[in-house]
């Protein structure tokens, strides 16, 4: 009877450090049956052994979130129009929020994402071409394969339509994308604008002034080397004090 008895205890005591492996194997990344029929049968030998054991969920997390090194990725699945549109953005630069660092880009061949400087891909073998960046100088990002290459007449590459041939307003005062509805109009000189107010338009070189000069109300007026002053007061300062600042 005393036999039975302690039998009965150990089985139930058993019964609970196995549970209590079970539990502290699935936290760890193992199997749960194993370490559970392990707790029943052995005990505390057991549980010393699963808490000396590595998490593998950890160090699964771990291997997830560096590149993979694979040579047979995953399939791609191309991103529709509107997602292709805003990839390459970032809140520091103009675009979306959908976007790769500066010193990322895809790969041609398994559209994977590489370094910028590699010339080789790391997950398909394949050399790589060379860095092209939008020539539009706002955005100047990293052309990828899921963009809208397109060129201008000059060979400069894009990296969607909508930046080839943007242009700005030369007028330094408004400086704006010239849109296809503005007045747009240029100096001799090529200089595009937005309209034809702001071709023209001459600022007062004196620097303490640098107010539009008006035609109508002021005395234009010009140094040797062809610097507009609005009044002849302004080009006798500029002249005879070049390094002074008139607040």
């Amino acid at each position: 009877m005393e036999i039975f008895l302690l039998l009965l205890v150990y089985f139930i005591f058993g019964v609970v450090i196995g549970f209590f492996c079970a539990y502290l194997a699935v936290q760890k990344g193992h199997n749960a049956g194993a370490w559970f029929v392990l707790g029943l049968l052995f005990s505390f030998l057991a549980l010393l052994v699963l808490i000396g054991l590595p998490n593998e969920r950890g160090s699964s997390r771990e291997q997830g979130g560096a590149p993979r090194s694979s040579t047979t990725p995953e399939p791609y699945r191309r991103p529709s129009r509107k997602q292709s549109g805003t990839l390459g953005h970032s809140a520091g630069s103009p675009g979306g929020a959908g976007s790769l660092p500066r010193s990322i880009r895809l790969c041609p061949h398994c559209i994977q994402e590489v370094h910028e400087l590699a010339t080789a891909c790391p997950h398909c073998q394949r050399d790589l071409p060379e860095v092209e960046r939008c020539s539009y100088e706002p955005c100047g990002k990293i052309i990828n394969p899921t963009d809208n290459r397109c060129e201008d007449d000059e060979g400069n590459p894009f990296c969607q339509e909508s930046h080839r041939g943007v242009e700005h307003c030369s007028y330094k005062a408004c400086g704006k994308v010239i849109e296809p509805t503005d007045d747009r109009c240029e100096d001799d000189e090529g200089n595009p604008f937005c309209q034809e107010s702001h071709r023209g338009i001459e600022h007062c070189s004196y620097r303490a002034c640098d107010r539009v000069i008006e035609p109508s109300i002021d005395n234009r007026c010009e140094d040797d080397e062809g610097n507009p002053f609005c009044s002849e007061l302004h080009r006798d300062r500029q002249s005879t004090e070049p390094h002074s600042v008139y607040l």
